[in-house]
């Protein structure tokens, strides 16, 4: 039950720090009408989630493929 709660109070943090706070702040900056601030929060976002849709997974998968080889030749030898 705690272990639960600290995962879903994990989750609720990567959500806030990576989609709503740079989507509020571009919010603000276009209000204010500072399209600088506004194209950097933008900017922000998008890289986040290429980020964690591409080179994150790819360097997981690279990572597990290394960790496999080297316990299979542990194994082998």
């Amino acid at each position: 039950m705690i272990l639960e709660a600290f995962q879903f109070l994990v989750h609720a943090l990567y959500l806030a720090l990576s989609y709503l706070i740079p989507i509020s702040m571009a919010g603000g900056a276009y209000a204010s009408n500072d399209k600088t601030k506004m194209s950097r929060w933008l900017i922000h976002f998008l890289l986040i989630n290429i980020l964690n849709q591409t080179l994150f997974p790819i360097l997981a998968f690279i990572g597990l493929c290394i960790k496999n080889q080297q316990q299979f030749h542990r194994d082998n030898e």
